[in-house]
């Protein structure tokens, strides 16, 4: 798919055709899964079997969780509280957390 905006948590190129391993366990750490995957338009977030929210791609609304709005390929934990899912929109984010509470 396309990776115009890093979206894809990869410096891969932008028209890629088929599925690569992208190795998140080399930015997540060892035992730590990804469980569940929302993608906006040009963003990506993944939420991880511990509870953590990572987020890469375009940040220009600040869609990514981070105070700053420069696009990144790396995935960045983002989540404080231990979340339970995530979704998107096309430039927003959200995280609902174990213990109710909805974060955007």
């Amino acid at each position: 798919g396309m990776n115009t905006s890093l979206q894809l948590g990869s410096k891969m190129p932008t028209n890629m055709k088929y599925f690569r391993d992208l190795q998140l366990s080399v930015v997540l750490g060892p035992n730590n899964a990804v469980t569940q995957i929302a993608c906006g338009r040009k963003h990506t977030l993944l939420l991880t079997e511990k509870g953590e929210v990572y987020s890469c791609g375009d940040n220009t609304f600040k869609q990514l969780g981070r105070s700053n709005r420069h696009t990144d390929w790396a995935p960045v934990r983002v989540s404080n509280s231990k979340v339970a899912s995530i979704a998107c929109g096309p430039e927003t984010s959200f995280a609902l957390t174990t213990d109710g509470n909805v974060y955007s």
